[in-house]
């Protein structure tokens, strides 16, 4: 009568439980329909996400893509702190540690750069439970510790308490129930302390977790109950239905097989009111071993395949091997043995799979090991038809290891080659871009020339003819008119001049017939030899050289020396062009004031700029040698194939 009625409270209170749970996502979602700021759109986006998570990872998945956008969009980091945490949450749920421990780092990544201490502990806690999933304790206790340390100096209680729960689930892998039992009682004082309903209902589970492992059923059941308490409270409804479940199996190891059949049957009225299908698979398999007990064979055996089903569906395939032994059981009580048998092969098949799976886990540290004692005791069972399939496993993993080790090496060596070649590519595209430009500038040179030459030279002499020849039609009187006739016939004879020499300094007639060295001997013969004196020395410069090394060079030297013009103040120039095989060698010193090459102004001007991007672009050197009141001397070095 008793069971009855608390199962009949149970169906009226368990729509209102949803009900509740619901709350928060819908006063989530109304905040968020009301929302303005990007920061808070991400913000609420990302907490739903985290709401939902239990019940629906799928959902989850698109708000935290959602969150991701817009923090990108917006430039909001801190929102990609909770985006990376979700999503590595997520992929850790679903046993992607490799895709969890990338989305760890990235948030980690930012963490640090934004010197935000709480989340570099969250990051850590993380990174250690990911480690502890895969039965890596040092590296969990590791990153356990210095998450510690970040809350402690953020002075982050709940923090804290987070982290002595991750460190008693360590200690309790280990069979270290003392320290696991510390632990949580201190996390417990913490979570209390801060009326943290949630983490503190967890956390009395979890003690009741391990007292049910230390073979503690009673202290277990009493925890179990004070977590229910507080999970009913919050109307956290998947950990109701978690923890009904450990207090049955409690119960089931007391021989109390109806009590645990009710709190059984409890949780499973809890789950088929969520979309929340982890642990049902175990819980139809624990069903079906109470009935057996009970001696309801036929009960079993619809729990047992209900439980079979659910297996296969999430390939869980641990429950999957229970249920077929669950159903081995069933059929052997009922005395169809030939059915029995087949449910045993395939029971020992399995676990045979699950055995050679466990050593892959181990050679690769790929997947998880099983965590729970009964699986533990299982695999010691397996472990004498092991023993005589070992020798050709351990073969098996180490050339597996070693294929793997070499495929990367290989996949490493050919990323290297690709890397060098985008390089390559990236350099060649660059030279064709600068060669491009210069050539570009040269035919621009030339055209301005050619125009000079062949357009503004050709009117400036037709109009000195023109004036010459009307000299004798305007019957100047002599004197002043005279003098300001031939003032004007000098002015465009001047003009003409003028027009010729820039013409020919900006596309040199001896540099297009006869070379580098003949064009500036040309170029220093026009400077006027009163103002500075140039001498010119070369060598090896009897053939000709690539054309576009010798207009760079022929630039260089041009810019160098109409630099020596207008500001070294120098009377005396030399001038050196040596080719050897090594390639050309260009020097030009002036006895002018010189400069400071410590100053930025004196070796960052236009000039100079373009000097060094010239011979950069022959893959040359250019060194500038000055000092005030001592002159100027410019070295430049071209390798020249040939």
């Amino acid at each position: 009568m008793k069971q009855s009625t608390y199962i009949l409270f149970y169906l009226l209170w368990s729509p209102f439980l949803l009900a509740q749970n619901n709350q928060k996502i819908d006063a989530i979602k109304k905040q968020l329909a009301a929302a303005i700021t990007d920061s808070a759109i991400v913000e609420l986006t990302t907490d739903l996400a985290f709401e939902v998570s239990d019940a629906d990872q799928a959902k989850a998945l698109s708000y935290f893509l959602e969150a991701e956008a817009l923090s990108k969009k917006s430039g909001y980091q801190r929102g990609m702190l909770s985006v990376y945490l979700g999503k590595g949450a997520l992929m850790d749920d679903a046993s992607k540690f490799d895709s969890a421990m990338l989305y760890y780092d990235e948030g980690l990544s930012l963490a640090e750069k934004m010197k935000d201490l709480r989340w570099q502990s969250s990051y850590n806690i993380n990174i250690g439970l990911i480690y502890l999933r895969q039965s890596r304790h040092p590296e969990a206790m590791k990153h356990y510790n210095i998450a510690q340390q970040f809350s402690e100096q953020a002075g982050d209680e709940k923090g804290m308490a987070n982290i002595l729960r991750k460190k008693a689930s360590l200690v309790l892998q280990d069979l270290d129930y003392k320290r696991a039992h510390e632990y949580y009682s201190q996390a417990i004082t913490v979570y209390a302390k801060l009326k943290d309903s949630g983490d503190l209902g967890e956390s009395l589970g979890s003690k009741g977790f391990a007292y049910r492992n230390e073979g503690k059923n009673d202290s277990a059941i009493f925890y179990f109950q004070k977590a229910i308490t507080i999970f009913k409270a919050i109307r956290y409804t998947s950990m109701i239905a978690v923890a009904y479940t450990e207090i049955g199996k409690a119960l089931f190891e007391q021989t109390k097989y109806k009590e645990a059949l009710y709190n059984y049957t409890v949780a499973e009225k809890i789950y088929d009111t969520v979309n929340y299908m982890s642990h049902q698979d175990a819980l139809q398999v624990f069903i079906g071993d109470v009935l057996i007990k009970l001696n309801d064979v036929s009960n079993a055996k619809t729990h047992y395949e209900k439980g079979l089903q659910l297996a296969l569906g999430s390939k869980d395939m641990e429950q999957h091997s229970e249920a077929l032994y669950g159903l081995f059981k069933v059929n052997q009580i009922k005395k169809n043995f030939g059915v029995a048998i087949g449910y045993l092969e395939s029971y020992d098949s399995l676990k045979d799979m699950i055995a050679k799976n466990e050593q892959l886990a181990t050679v690769t540290e790929m997947t998880e090991k099983f965590e729970s004692v009964k699986k533990e005791h299982i695999i010691q069972l397996q472990n004498f038809e092991l023993t005589k399939k070992n020798y050709w496993i351990y073969g098996s993993f180490s050339l597996i290891l070693l294929g793997t080790l070499l495929g990367y090496s290989y996949y490493r060596r050919y990323r290297l080659r690709q890397e060098k070649k985008l390089q390559t590519e990236i350099i060649k595209q660059q030279d064709i871009s600068t060669r491009a430009i210069l050539q570009a500038e040269e035919n621009e040179r030339e055209r301005i020339a050619r125009e000079l030459h062949d357009g503004v030279g050709q009117m400036m002499s037709a109009a000195k003819m023109n004036l010459s020849a009307m000299e004798s039609d305007l019957n100047l009187d002599g004197g002043k008119q005279k003098m300001a006739y031939d003032r004007i016939v000098n002015l465009v004879d001047e003009s003409c001049r003028e027009v010729r020499a820039v013409s020919h300094q900006m596309m040199p007639n001896a540099l297009l017939k006869k070379g580098l060295a003949s064009a500036i001997r040309e170029f220093v013969d026009n400077i006027d030899h009163r103002v500075l004196k140039v001498d010119l020395y070369s060598e090896g410069l009897n053939e000709r050289i690539d054309a576009n090394t010798e207009t760079v060079l022929y630039r260089v030297v041009q810019e160098c020396v109409n630099n020596v013009i207008k500001h070294s103040g120098a009377n005396h120039l030399d001038i050196s062009l040596i080719k050897d095989a090594d390639g050309i060698s260009v020097t030009i010193e002036d006895n002018g004031k010189g400069f400071d090459t410590g100053q930025k102004e004196g070796t960052e001007g236009i000039g100079l700029k373009n000097v060094r991007t010239r011979i950069e672009y022959l893959k040359g050197t250019v060194d500038f040698d000055s000092t005030p009141g001592r002159g100027t001397l410019v070295a430049i070095h071209v390798p020249v194939a040939g």
